[in-house]
């Protein structure tokens, strides 16, 4: 009441106001959490032809109270930014600091500023605490502006100085460098061993960022990545969506998954599934396929959620979530069709990567319908100069899949060598497993072929071409764990490579190896699968549910 009541009382007196008095009255209000939307835009009104007269700390107060109280102004913005620029020898480090995190954070281009700043901030960084030191990176960071001189010079500048960083200002240091995609081996490692004894002190947003940078800027910190899940498993529950899927998604992309979190992050996310936006549900759903972790519960839920918000799904993100849900082995019928139908809408804006990816997944997926296949084909024909090599490996079961489903007719084309070359380049590396297997057939004296390669280019575990049918042995990667059900669910590479086999007249028996390993046995815990790394599955208790 006491601030409705000043900012009525102020709203008609602002010209009395002199600026130090209107920069700290819009300073009180944002701190406050009070947007007073009327009073902020009669301050900007009445301060645009009065900026001249506010000082160094006026100007920096003044955005950083509008960009903090969420208030647009972009032409008091640009006014500051053209004020504050032949000045900013005036302005402290606090000041530097603020001013670039108020137009980062409002969203407000000024490129000019912002090289200005840097110039002025980097022989001044030993002047910066190391709050101003971390909200410098993280604006420039969100600025998407690398300079990387003066990255460099930070990631110098505070290397000695870490201990004095709050948890806050770690993990936005490691943000910052992630997103600008600046290499600082040196400083993540310091980051990670300062953070480790002091995660405790980290909120959930803080243990989220920390691991999305490193899992972002590719820096491997196995001890931090366990000590972080250590700490946020009884946690869970004060983590919001974003930062729910944040961490999954850093696991995941850093290779270090493990299924106790991954089970407790599938618990907390189910129920709350409608707190996730767009970027979240599908962010989630690459996690969990990538880790290998496909409960199928929480797979069925994130399709329900993801459906009616589709539109608002990135190209990127349709080509993942269908690449994840197809990996899955949750192909669901009503949601495949609408991703279909969503990324015709925008073929444009696929790229390759997203293509081949959407492409792909339509294969597995089966159901899929024509005139949408079709479609897909005729975008991917587009553009077919655009593809890497690994895309081209990808779509050329796309390809298989569209001359069974008779969408592609007569001779391969050249384009679809290039697919066939593309796919033959895989090298085979035969286990251990699959020679046992094909030895025990040898010595039953099932003569066959091993290694075998189809005119397709399919590479068969053991095979007899003449009567067209093979044994592929499926070992651990041939699976994810259905947490849910307590059991392994094949791939959605491997039910697809089945599928084309059979579609091309192969009878295909599956080996897998848990049950290789039960005839060899009489102990039943050789059924389990103990990984040799804590980045798959523990062991399983035996009976598994056969895939």
């Amino acid at each position: 009441r006491l601030f409705d009541a000043v900012a009525s009382e102020a709203l008609p007196r602002l010209g009395e106001f002199k600026p130090q008095e209107v920069a700290n009255t819009a300073w009180a209000f944002a701190t406050a959490g009070l947007g007073a939307s009327s009073l902020f835009d009669a301050v900007a009104d009445a301060v645009l032809p009065r900026l001249g007269e506010f000082n160094a700390q006026g100007l920096a107060n003044l955005a950083w109270a509008f960009a903090t109280a969420g208030v647009e102004a972009a032409e008091l913005f640009e006014a500051v930014a053209d004020e504050a620029l032949p000045r900013l020898a005036e302005f402290n480090s606090q000041e530097l600091a603020n001013t670039v995190w108020a137009f980062a954070t409002a969203g407000v281009e000024a490129p000019r500023l912002f090289d200005a700043v840097a110039s002025e901030a980097l022989p001044r960084l030993g002047e910066f605490k190391p709050q101003e030191v971390a909200n410098t990176a993280w604006a420039f960071a969100t600025a998407g502006l690398g300079a990387s001189s003066l990255f460099d010079a930070v990631a110098d500048a505070v290397l000695p100085r870490l201990g004095e960083f709050n948890a806050q200002g770690l993990a936005n240091l490691a943000w910052a460098f992630a997103t600008a995609g600046v290499e600082a081996a040196e400083l993540f490692e310091a980051v990670a061993d300062e953070a480790l004894p002091r995660l405790a002190e980290f909120n959930s947003q803080e243990l989220a960022n920390t691991v999305w940078a490193f899992a972002t800027a590719g820096v491997e910190a196995p001890r931090l990545f366990d000590a972080v899940a250590s700490e946020a498993l009884p946690r869970l529950g004060e983590f919001n969506s974003q930062n729910v899927a944040n961490i999954a998604w850093a696991f995941a992309k850093a290779d270090q998954a493990t299924l106790s979190l991954f089970d407790a992050i599938a618990a907390e996310a189910l129920p709350r599934l409608d707190e996730f936006n767009a970027q979240e549900l599908a962010n989630t759903a690459w996690a969990f396929a990538t880790a290998g972790v496909a409960p199928r519960d929480l797979f069925e839920a994130l399709s329900r959620a993801a459906r009616p918000q589709l539109d608002e799904f990135t190209s990127q993100a349709l080509g993942n979530t269908a690449w994840a849900f197809a990996t899955a082995g949750v192909t669901s019928p009503d949601l495949f069709e609408a991703l279909a139908a969503e990324a015709l809408e925008r073929l444009d804006d696929l790229n390759p990567q997203n293509l081949a990816n959407a492409a792909w997944a339509f294969a597995c997926a089966g159901s899929v319908s024509r005139p949408r296949l079709a479609a897909t084909r005729d975008r991917v024909l587009a553009v077919m100069d655009t593809f890497d090599g690994i895309q081209l490996s990808q779509l050329y079961q796309f390809w298989v899949y569209l001359r069974l489903e008779r969408l592609c007719r007569g001779p391969p084309t050249p384009f679809e060598d290039k697919l066939r070359r593309a796919y033959g380049t895989v090298p085979s590396r035969p286990s251990h497993l699959q020679r046992d297997v094909a030895d025990a057939l040898s010595q039953l004296g099932w003569t066959h072929d091993f290694e075998f390669v189809t005119d397709e280019g399919f590479s068969l575990d053991i095979a007899r071409p003449a009567a067209k049918c093979c044994v592929e042995v499926d070992g651990p990667f041939h699976y994810l764990t259905d947490t849910d059900h307590n059991r392994l669910v094949h791939s959605g590479a491997t039910r697809l490579k089945t599928r084309l086999l059979q579609g091309l007249g192969w009878t295909v028996a599956r080996v897998p190896f848990y049950e290789w390993n039960l005839l060899e046995s009489d102990d039943p815990a050789d059924a389990t699968y103990e990984p040799s790394s804590n980045k798959q599955q523990p062991r399983f208790e035996t009976p598994l549910s056969r895939p």
